[in-house]
């Protein structure tokens, strides 16, 4: 079993990042929980030095060396950083960071970095394609099927359409 920790300085992420995780095991049948779900940083230092801890989300703006602590004892630890501050990005991967997501995190969003991530855990190679200038990226075998309309192209997955303007050939 996968055991999650989540750590922000907002209660309301706390509770809806948790609502979401437990859908998302739930939905997909992953064997995980979200063991501590905190705003008290020594609270969570306290939790993953007693318990071992796959994966940690957490605010990067706790202006605190976390993960750095985390780091340390736990090599293997997967990080997930989140932020409405874009300019901390780039301090999230010196820490081996899995991914980064800029607040507002959205169910869709955070849904997709989950499954990427047990699918990392798992080892089932993915093949992505790359869309728009956005640069999104969709799991192929999330596809259904993609259609011309007009001058777009609309990309159907299991979870939602892309749409795009980009040629149908690429």
């Amino acid at each position: 079993m996968l055991n999650f920790a989540i750590c922000d300085d907002n209660v309301n992420i706390l509770d809806k990042f948790s609502r979401i995780l437990e859908n998302i095991f739930i939905k997909y049948n992953y064997d995980a929980q979200v063991g501590i779900k905190t705003t008290d940083v020594d609270e969570l230092l306290n939790y993953i030095d007693d318990n071992k801890t796959d994966v940690l989300i957490l605010d990067i703006n706790l202006k605190s060396d976390i993960a750095s602590k985390v780091r340390e004892s736990n090599k293997d630890t997967y990080f997930i950083f989140t932020t409405a501050h874009l300019e901390y990005a780039m301090m999230a991967y010196k820490f081996k960071t899995f991914d980064y997501l800029a607040k507002p995190v959205t169910s869709d969003r955070l849904e997709e970095t989950i499954v990427r991530l047990f699918d990392d855990i798992n080892g089932r190679p993915k093949r992505y394609l790359k869309i728009d200038n956005k640069k999104t990226i969709i799991d192929q075998s999330e596809i259904l099927y993609i259609k011309r309309d007009g001058m777009k192209v609309i990309i159907h997955t299991k979870s939602r359409d892309y749409e795009t303007y980009s040629s149908f050939n690429k």
